[in-house]
């Protein structure tokens, strides 16, 4: 089951936090800063059961 995670990075700025996608083997994509559209994109993978190895290409394809 994918769920939303956060990541944050250092920089020039401080602490950027950013939002992915990560199932039970480990953090797949990060690819915005809106938590709300990370967990609604898991959301739409949750009930589309999308593979795994589709994930980050479905995601590159919506944001990119």
């Amino acid at each position: 089951m994918y769920r939303a995670e956060q990541k944050d990075f250092s920089s020039d700025d401080g602490v950027i936090s950013v939002w992915g996608i990560s199932d039970d083997d480990g953090f797949i994509f990060d690819f915005t800063t809106d938590n709300k559209k990370a967990e609604e994109i898991a959301d739409v993978l949750n009930k589309n059961k999308v593979e795994r190895v589709n994930v980050a290409e479905i995601i590159e394809d919506l944001f990119y």
